[in-house]
């Protein structure tokens, strides 16, 4: 069980690892979906890893973000995005 609790990947198991994928990274730091500061071999690298990924394993479940809306009322709330 590579992603499981002491697998060699637990540590990107239920979480958006983007960057560590691209970066091949298992830095706490780099365990994060923010890619904007990726270069473009590094998003190439990122985009091996879907396909492999689509490739070879069913899709069961997706990453939801949560970000800060502002509302009218000037208090802030959180919506759920799907990702």
């Amino acid at each position: 069980m590579f992603y499981g609790p002491g697998g060699p990947y637990a540590s990107f198991a239920g979480r958006d690892a983007s960057r560590a994928l691209a970066n091949m990274s298992f830095e706490p730091d780099d365990l994060t979906g923010d890619v904007s500061v990726l270069g473009p071999l590094e998003i190439e690298a990122l985009q091996e890893w879907e396909y492999k990924f689509k490739s070879k394993y069913v899709i069961i479940r997706t990453v939801k973000k949560t970000v800060s809306v502002a509302v009218a009322d000037a208090r802030t709330t959180l919506r759920t995005l799907i990702a």
